[in-house]
């Protein structure tokens, strides 16, 4: 079986897009751009009508009626031309308005659908970095060009009929005069294409520094620390270096395009010089001359849009390689749809055998052979120095990454067996970076479910488990006050108001699992007793994790496990654990000097 062609493939998929973005808006385009190709061809011939009716009255041999006849209908036809020509534009930028909404939308539910460690990958963050720069525009220009192409190609065949009908040799060098400039477009477009590859990271990096110097988070120490000067400076310094670069491209682009541009001149007015000479001879009419004159110089624009169309195409092609790239993008991390619960109610048996993890492209493993077993509705707390990997078995246990040793299974099914959606439904998860989203109060606790629609008792229910219900009540509209300060009205929470927050949204999915990595880092000694207070009877009949540096909390938990080298080096329950005089010992007595 032949193999297809991947130019006319990859443009195949752009005009797939395109059509899937904005059907009706395509064909009505379409057929404008096919109108505004006739139109021109007409006005040539209506121009030749008119010359040559003047010249021949001006010998006494013409019609006024004629003249006047042509003129009224070259008048039609001309704002005829212009009203399609404003058609055309606004369909051209309603369709553009449409496809920007689309491929917005394509790229953002294929962000939501890649693996977590493709967020955590340079190469990929260039990848998607890449994609979303093309997604909002290649696609529709693409059909914009290809309709161009139409429109300009529709022209040039009624222009080139005209002129081969005057004198055939003159189409041959309407054709040559076009083709040194078609060689260095696309030499160029190459050469444009590989340019930016190159400078991916540079625009990313300099993206960051704008970043710095505009996030609300950042504004505090950029200040304190005082790095306006020198966050500017390097942002300053990769915009030099991206304009340089761009520039020596453009430089050669343009002494090339000049020689290719003196040499199209050359044989134009050879063209004009050789036809002239037949109109001095008689041999030609004054009407046709004007005909051939107009119709060469707009042969030429047609041409050189036809052309430059012709390499546009193929430039957009070559970046377009960058989303089709993101949207190929294969999940490595899949199972089955099975969501667990066909089999009975999920008791929340979590066990980790012989486990062993190395990030993709590290070399030292993070996890070397760990084993640990968590019994239904038992209390966990998970504590180490940093860097031991407590994040990292987290990760594996909600499904981000899979281990490359070993396995994880919950209720004895291995994780790899089920996909991460079914995982994510048994597993309710605070991060210590957790979000703090610009949305209402209930949406922020609601999000914690998004698999049923949001529930306002068992939001408040689960604000009242966190500790937060009375201060959302404090809020000028309650559980409906917009949280932060990007939208107007919006109301900023402290630290620990938008830790308990999310606490509240972890408990308001009421998974069998529960997860919390340092759930108490943002609270005052105050809020954190009271949360605990309340942990033993909230994760009552619960598998929970708790991850945390604070001694005091590790206390609650029914099992001590301490990490270190990748392994749990001991386990037990607090009591156990500072009779061994081991490194859990050794952690608490350390911390609890800070008290004395």
């Amino acid at each position: 079986m032949k193999k297809s062609n991947p130019f006319f493939s990859q443009i195949a998929r752009a005009v797939k897009l395109v059509w899937a973005g904005s059907p009706f808006w395509m064909v009505f385009n379409v057929i404008f751009q096919i109108l505004q190709g006739i139109f021109p061809i007409l006005s040539l011939l209506l121009l030749k009508m008119m010359v040559d009716e003047v010249t021949a009255a001006a010998g006494g041999q013409g019609s006024l009626e004629r003249l006047v006849f042509i003129v009224v209908l070259t008048g039609f036809v001309t704002l005829l031309s212009n009203i399609v020509g404003l058609l055309g534009g606004w369909g051209s930028r309603e369709q553009g308005r449409h496809m920007a909404d689309y491929m917005n939308g394509v790229i953002m539910k294929k962000a939501g659908e890649v693996d977590y460690p493709y967020y955590e990958d340079p190469e990929k963050l260039d990848e998607i970095e890449r994609a979303v720069g093309e997604a909002q525009f290649r696609p529709g220009e693409i059909v914009g060009t290809l309709g161009s192409l139409i429109q300009n190609g529709v022209s040039l065949t009624g222009v080139i009929f005209l002129i081969f009908n005057f004198h055939p040799l003159i189409v041959l060098i309407l054709l040559l005069s076009a083709l040194p400039g078609l060689i260095t477009r696309l030499f160029f477009s190459n050469r444009e294409y590989l340019n930016e590859r190159s400078v991916t990271e540079k625009e990313r990096k300099s993206g960051y520094f704008q970043f710095l110097m505009m996030e609300r988070h950042c504004a505090k120490e950029v200040r304190l620390f005082n790095l306006t000067g020198e966050l500017f400076g390097q942002f300053t310094t990769l915009r030099q270096e991206l304009r340089e670069i761009r520039n020596s491209l453009d430089k050669r682009n343009t002494l090339v395009s000049s020689f290719s541009s003196a040499f199209m001149v050359f044989l134009v007015f050879a063209a004009y010089v050789w036809v002239a000479k037949d109109v001095m001879a008689g041999a030609v009419s004054v009407g046709a001359f004007v005909m051939f004159y107009q119709a060469f110089q707009r042969g030429q624009g047609f041409l050189r849009s036809f052309l430059g169309g012709v390499t546009g195409l193929y430039g957009h092609n070559l970046f377009l390689r960058n989303l089709y790239q993101f949207l190929d993008y294969e999940t490595t991390i899949t199972g089955s749809d099975d969501s667990l619960v066909s089999a009975g109610p999920v008791r929340g048996e979590i066990s980790f055998e012989n486990v062993s993890f190395t990030y993709p492209k590290k070399e030292k493993a993070v996890l070397s052979g760990l084993n640990l077993n968590l019994k239904p509705g038992e209390v966990v707390a998970l504590v180490g120095e940093n860097g031991c990997g407590k994040t990292t078995l987290i990760k594996l246990l909600c499904r981000l990454y899979d281990p490359t040793g070993g396995s994880v299974s919950l209720d004895g099914r291995d994780l790899k067996s089920l996909s991460p959606g079914a995982v994510a439904d048994q597993v309710g998860v605070i991060f210590q970076d957790f979000m703090e989203y610009n949305m209402t109060v209930a949406r922020n606790i609601a999000y914690g479910d998004m698999s049923v629609a949001p529930d306002r008792e068992k939001i408040e229910e689960a604000a009242r488990k966190a500790g937060i219900h009375d201060m959302i009540m404090s809020l000028p509209q309650g559980y409906d006050t917009v949280l932060g300060v990007f939208f107007t009205n919006g109301h900023e929470l402290s630290g620990g108001q938008w830790q308990k927050i999310a606490v509240a949204r972890a408990f308001y999915k009421d998974a069998p699992v529960i997860i919390l990595d340092e759930p108490t880092s943002s609270l005052d000694p105050k809020g954190e007793f009271e949360i605990f207070q309340r942990f033993k009877d909230i994760l009552k009949n619960k598998t929970a994790l708790i991850v945390s540096h604070r001694m005091a909390t590790v206390r609650m938990a029914d099992r001590i496990c301490v990490m270190d080298g990748g392994v749990i080096a001991e386990e037990g329950t607090h009591e156990e654990l500072m009779k061994k005089k081991g490194l859990y010992y050794e952690m608490f007595t350390t911390q609890a000097l800070n008290y004395l």
